[in-house]
């Protein structure tokens, strides 16, 4: 019988917020302003190839990467960088490339 994975709470403390910071006003500004055209035909401008791509093909990036935490002392830390941090908007393979 395969040994079951221990369950970890800071995993998924992370995924849960992550989740919420997929609605926050941050990310959609940062989308809002990397948006060119409008409607369904909107396209996307990736901020290091410079090309435009539709939605589905971009990921919004931390400049500054939210890192890790490994205890709750370092979550509210984790939380100021994934909501307050600077972003961009980058197209799936730029953003593959930087990760």
């Amino acid at each position: 019988m395969a040994k079951k994975k221990a369950w970890n709470v800071f995993g998924k403390l992370r995924t849960a917020t992550r989740k919420i910071w997929m609605w926050s006003p941050s990310r959609r500004e940062a989308l809002e302003l990397a948006k060119t055209g409008k409607g369904k035909s909107a396209m996307y401008l990736c901020a290091i190839c410079r090309k435009s791509f539709p939605k589905y093909c971009m990921d919004v990036d931390h400049i500054v990467p939210c890192g890790e935490f490994l205890n709750y002392e370092q979550y509210a830390d984790w939380c100021y960088r994934l909501f307050d941090g600077e972003l961009r908007v980058l197209c799936k393979p730029c953003h593959q490339e930087r990760k």
